[in-house]
C-alpha cells in the first residue's frame, strides 16, 4: 500500500502526548449526558426539527434492505474489512471517513449475519487489538483519534474512534486478570480512561448518538463502569431504534450478563427471550440461535442445563442461519450445540457436510478434543429401549 500523504502521518511515527490528558468533567455530569441522551436516542420527530444540512448522513437507518433482497453488498466483507483496518492504521482519516459512509449505506446482511457496518467496526478492532501492543501504542491511538476529534467536530466516526481508544487504553492498563491482581495505580489509570471515555461520549452525543456504532461501545464503557443492567438495555433499546438488525448490540450487552461480571442464568435467559422477540419473526430464531451460541463458551457442556436454552428453537435458528450464511464457521459452530444437546442425526449430518476440513475456531477450545469426542457420539449406535416392565396385577390377588 502506498504512504498516505504528508498531511496524514504514519500511526507508528505519532508523538506521544507531553502529558496525560485529563478528564474535563466529572463522572457523574458525563454519564448523566449519556445516560439521557441514550434514554432519547434523538428519535426521528427530534431529528426532523433540525436543519437539513445538520443532519448526519447515517441518520437514515443502515438495514434497509427488503427481506428477501437480492441487493448486493456495496463491496465484499472481507476488503472492507482490512481497507478499514489499512486506512485506520496509516492514520488516512479521509479514507475512513469513506469507509464507514459507505458501511452505512442500506444492503443486506453479509457473512454470518452481520450488517456491513459491523465488519468496518471489526476491521477498526483489529487495530484497537493489535497484539503485541505497548502502553505507547495505545497513547499514541489516543493522541492521533483525539487530533481527528478535534479536526472533524460534526464527524460521529472521530469521536467514536477517540473513545474506542480510550477504552482500549483503560483495558490495556487494568489487564485482563482476576480484580485482585490489579494494582491500586493501574485501577486508576483504569478509570481515569474510562471516566475520560464516557465524559467524551456524552459531550458529543448530539453528533455521535446517531449511531449504533457509538451505543455498542457505550455498552463497553458502561459495563466497565458498573452501571447497572436497566441503564445498559436503555442504550441497546435505543441503538436499536438506529439500526435494527445490528445484532452486535445484543452481543456487548450479554457480556454484562455473564455470571464472571455479576449476572446470571436468569438475566442471560430473559435478555435472550426479549431480544429474540424484539428481532421479530423474520430473525427473531436466529437470533435466539446466535445469542445462546455466544454464552456457549461459558457454560460449555452444561449449556442446556444452567440456561433455559431450548435445542428445537435453537435448531430452527440455525437452520435459517446456516441456510441464509452458510460459511464455514456457522456450520462447524451448528455442529459443536447439536453435539451439546446431543442430537445425533443432525450432528451426523452436518459432520458429513463438513468432512476433513473443519473449521477449528468454531469448536472452542481443546478443538481437536471436542471435534473427536463430537464424532464420537455421532458413531455410537442409539441404545435399544429397554421394553416397559410388566403392569402390578390390580385388586386382591388369590391366594394358590
Amino acid at each position: 500500500m502506498n504512504p498516505p500523504t504528508t498531511r496524514l502521518t504514519c500511526l507508528r511515527r505519532i508523538r506521544p502526548a507531553a502529558s496525560r490528558i485529563a478528564v474535563a468533567m466529572t463522572r457523574w455530569m458525563g454519564g448523566a449526558a449519556l445516560a439521557a441522551a441514550a434514554t432519547l436516542a434523538l428519535p426521528p420527530a427530534q431529528a426532523a426539527t433540525q436543519p437539513e444540512a445538520a443532519v448526519p448522513a447515517a441518520a437514515a437507518p443502515v438495514d434497509a434492505a427488503a427481506p428477501g433482497s437480492a441487493q448486493q453488498p456495496v463491496m465484499p466483507p472481507e476488503d472492507m474489512r482490512k481497507a478499514a483496518e489499512q486506512a485506520f492504521w496509516w492514520g488516512d482519516f479521509a479514507e475512513l471517513e469513506r469507509l464507514y459512509q459507505l458501511a452505512l449505506q442500506p444492503g443486506p446482511l453479509v457473512e454470518e449475519g452481520h450488517l456491513m457496518v459491523a465488519v468496518f467496526r471489526n476491521g477498526a478492532f483489529r487495530v484497537f487489538n493489535h497484539n503485541p501492543a505497548s502502553e505507547q501504542y495505545h497513547l499514541n491511538l489516543v493522541a492521533l483519534t483525539q487530533r481527528w476529534a478535534r479536526e472533524h467536530p460534526q464527524s460521529a466516526l472521530a469521536h467514536m474512534l477517540h473513545v474506542r481508544a480510550r477504552y482500549a487504553l483503560a483495558w490495556w492498563y487494568r489487564g485482563d486478570g482476576y480484580a485482585n491482581t490489579v494494582s491500586a495505580e493501574m485501577w486508576a489509570l483504569f478509570k481515569q480512561h474510562i471516566d475520560a471515555a464516557i465524559e467524551h461520549l456524552g459531550a458529543h452525543a448530539e453528533v455521535s448518538l446517531q449511531h449504533s456504532t457509538a451505543y455498542s461501545y457505550a455498552l463497553m464503557l458502561g459495563r466497565s463502569a458498573g452501571w447497572d443492567r436497566a441503564r445498559l438495555v436503555a442504550l441497546v433499546d435505543a441503538g436499536l431504534r438506529l439500526a435494527p438488525k445490528d445484532f452486535g448490540l445484543h452481543q456487548s450487552m450479554l457480556t454484562s450478563l455473564l455470571p464472571k461480571w455479576g449476572g446470571s442464568e436468569e438475566a442471560i435467559d430473559s435478555y435472550i427471550d426479549w431480544a429474540a422477540d424484539k428481532a421479530g419473526p423474520e430473525h427473531g430464531h436466529m437470533v435466539y440461535a446466535r445469542l445462546y451460541n455466544e454464552v456457549a463458551g461459558e457454560f460449555q457442556q452444561d449449556l442446556f442445563t444452567r440456561t433455559r436454552a431450548q435445542w428445537p428453537r435453537m435448531k430452527l435458528g440455525w437452520d435459517q442461519l446456516v441456510e441464509r450464511f452458510p460459511t464455514d464457521n456457522n456450520i462447524n459452530r451448528y455442529a459443536l450445540l447439536a453435539c451439546l444437546a446431543r442430537d445425533k442425526p443432525v450432528l451426523a449430518s452436518l459432520l458429513e457436510r463438513i468432512g476433513n476440513a473443519p473449521n477449528l475456531r468454531a469448536w472452542g477450545h481443546n478443538a481437536g478434543r471436542t471435534l473427536d469426542g463430537c464424532r464420537r457420539l455421532a458413531r455410537e449406535p442409539d441404545k435399544p429401549q429397554e421394553p416397559p416392565a410388566p403392569a402390578a396385577p390390580r385388586g386382591p390377588v388369590a391366594s394358590a
